[in-house]
């Protein structure tokens, strides 16, 4: 699966999570949908279970970090 189809699939399930949190007036945590979908899916077959590491976020993740901590003042 190439890199930019499976960051996509993850962005597609965190705004589904947005919404759902929205719709529940943040009852339920975007995150939580967000992660429950990408569990389940990838349990069920229906997307790959390497999905996250395909996708490239781990290092986009690793690459920030350092600037988000001097922004915040850590």
């Amino acid at each position: 699966m190439f890199p930019l189809l499976a960051a996509a699939i993850i962005l597609a399930f965190i705004a589904l999570g947005e919404l759902a949190s929205i719709w529940s007036r943040a009852r339920i945590p975007s995150l939580l949908v967000a992660m429950l979908g990408v569990f389940i899916f990838a349990k069920l077959g229906i997307i790959p279970e390497d999905l996250v590491a395909t996708s490239t976020m781990v290092v986009v993740g690793a690459l920030i970090q350092p600037p988000l901590m001097v922004h915040t003042g850590l």
